[in-house]
């Protein structure tokens, strides 16, 4: 009995003194000032008001020329799962289940987040909802993953044309 109660009143103890460790440490004071210290100034200045003064040469326009040109990368192709899942979609948006389409598009997003098809679909569902904002940003996104692949390229560009339309 005299061992259990020890060894609890050591356990808390130990408890205790593991929090204080972590508790925070009140902040030191601040030593009092010098009387040999001139206070401060209670005086405004003003800043200086300066004229601009004319270049003497012109400056040179920058040529901004990038490091390396820029590189197009081909379009990245859903996955079969991802493509499974547009599938899904797409047959929801038929049948008028566009939440349900843009549930399977979120999934399809999640599988391949590199595919513009997902993102095309996706702002397909979201014009079909007359959320034409989101719809715009989905094309863009689309557009950017769209490579060299000209055919994409020209689907994503219609459909934007359209939500633009739509939306202004």
């Amino acid at each position: 009995m005299i061992r259990v109660f020890h060894r609890n009143v050591l356990t808390g103890l130990s408890f205790c003194l593991l929090l204080s460790a972590c508790a925070a440490q009140p902040p030191m004071p601040r030593p009092p000032q010098s009387s040999n210290q001139t206070p401060p100034s209670t005086t405004v200045t003003r800043p200086a008001v300066t004229q601009p003064v004319p270049p003497s040469q012109p400056i040179p326009e920058r040529s901004a020329k990038p490091v390396s040109p820029p590189q197009e990368v081909s379009r990245v192709l859903p996955s079969a799962t991802a493509q499974s899942m547009l599938a899904k979609a797409d047959s929801s948006l038929q049948s008028g289940q566009t939440e349900a389409a843009l549930m399977w598009l979120e999934r399809a997003q999640r599988v391949s987040p590199s595919a513009g098809e997902v993102y095309l679909a996706m702002a397909k569902a979201r014009a079909s909802l007359e959320q034409w904002a989101e719809a715009e940003q989905l094309c863009l996104k689309a557009q950017s993953l769209a490579g060299r692949d000209q055919a994409f390229r020209q689907r994503v560009d219609e459909m934007l044309a359209r939500v633009r339309r739509r939306h202004s």
